[in-house]
């Protein structure tokens, strides 16, 4: 299975209860960590969507003010301290050595950022590679992620042993963030092209600013009702880092983007209303614009994916494990109620992710694209991917069968 994917993690087929028991007791003994410790630090204000970030999106000269939305209230608020967003007390811990860690990396994205804004600069291998990671690593340290990862395991671990129990915020993001920095070899192969967006409507971001979606995927019938993750065919990964700067990341044997120099031109409002929908439906709680008069603007699209934001969550499937190879295969899949004692079995925990209502223009499909697969729940995954870990089991299919 894929090691360090977690966004939808698979215990392998030797797993018994046995096995997840002691996997409860290391969940419940982080439960509890951190209500030990008696360090303070200096800085308890840790932001997990970095100022530096948020400073891109700010209203005037000063980068001290920003514009936020907030979705319950459906109120724009016009002037939001930037200090304040997007942050919690000691939320990477008291002791501060991932938040000091953290530094030089936002030090090196405000470098890049400031790079773009000059007209035509073309990113280097390097910097390509650096904005990939920066997404996972933007990805895997949020509230919302890290929310996301705690209530999955605290409901698997109720439904499997009718056990209570509430993760603490802090320890899970930066388990997160350890589990991300495995799973750079994931997103290698990815393409990078940068959006210029030459249209009067902003490019608007959130607190969960790192956008993984998948075309692909939610067009094709083969893959209904599951989800996918960082090794998936058909991947896009989207981060806005100005109002008019994006970057867009790509699996290149699915889609196709008209390019100069690594820079495709938006012109119509169509492209950037896609990207803000992604925006409205990954955030947790807040959008952030440098707008001030887009509060009907934002509403509008609020509105459009309002319902569907509200489908959006987690589910846990069961599969008993076929000793003949050690695969997923749907016709194994079991209620939890079925799994007997001892019995080997595999766990798929995934979120439940839904389509946007628009794709942006901009990405086409690519003549003779093909995704991966081997007709197993391992399936539909990049070429560059499945040579990485070396298997030889996959095929190709063509993007459009199916």
């Amino acid at each position: 299975m894929w090691q360090g994917l977690f966004f939808g993690h698979v215990l392998g087929g030797d797993t018994t209860f046995s096995d997840l028991l002691i996997i409860v007791l290391s969940l419940l003994s982080i439960s509890k960590l951190h209500s030990m410790r008696q360090t303070m630090a200096s800085n308890k204000n840790q932001h997990y969507v970095p100022q530096c970030y948020l400073k891109n999106f700010s209203i005037d000269k000063s980068k001290a003010a920003i514009c936020l939305y907030n979705l319950d209230r459906k109120k724009l608020i016009k002037k939001a301290p930037i200090k304040n967003q997007c942050s919690k007390n000691y939320f990477y811990g008291e002791d501060l050595a991932l938040e000091k860690a953290l530094q030089p990396i936002e030090g090196q994205f405000s470098k890049i950022v400031r790079n773009l804004e000059n007209i035509n600069y073309v990113l280097t291998d390097n910097e390509k590679t650096f904005l990939k990671e920066f997404w996972l690593i933007q990805y895997a340290r949020t509230e919302e992620f890290s929310k996301f990862i705690a209530e999955s395991a605290e409901q698997d671990i109720k439904t499997l042993f009718s056990i209570d129990v509430k993760m603490k915020i802090k320890e899970v993001v930066r388990r997160s963030m350890q589990s991300a920095s495995k799973s750079k070899y994931l997103i290698e192969d990815l393409k990078v092209c940068i959006l210029k967006n030459n249209t009067k409507t902003n490019f608007v971001t959130s607190d969960h600013p790192a956008v993984l979606t998948n075309r692909w995927y939610f067009l094709n019938k083969k893959v209904q009702f599951r989800s996918f993750g960082l090794q998936s065919a058909g991947g896009l990964f989207v981060l806005p880092l100005t109002p008019k700067i994006l970057m867009l990341a790509y699996d290149k044997d699915v889609y196709s983007i008209a390019n100069k120099g690594g820079w495709a031109q938006l012109k119509n409002t169509y492209d950037v209303d896609a990207f803000n929908y992604l925006q409205l439906l990954s955030c947790r709680a807040n959008i952030y614009t440098a707008d001030p008069d887009s509060s009907r603007y934002l509403e509008d699209l609020h509105s459009k994916v309002q319902y569907s934001k509200s489908l959006q969550g987690h589910k846990t499937e069961f599969y008993i494990s076929d000793n003949s190879d050690g695969k997923i295969r749907d016709e194994n899949r079991i209620d939890v109620s079925e799994i007997r004692v001892n019995q080997k079995f595999f766990k798929v925990s995934q979120p439940v992710y839904v389509a946007p209502p628009i794709w942006p223009r901009v990405i086409n499909w690519k003549p003779n694209g093909f995704i991966m697969t081997n007709d197993t729940y391992d399936d539909f995954v990049r070429q560059a991917v499945i040579k990485k870990i070396r298997r030889n089991d996959f095929y190709k299919m063509p993007i459009r069968e199916g």
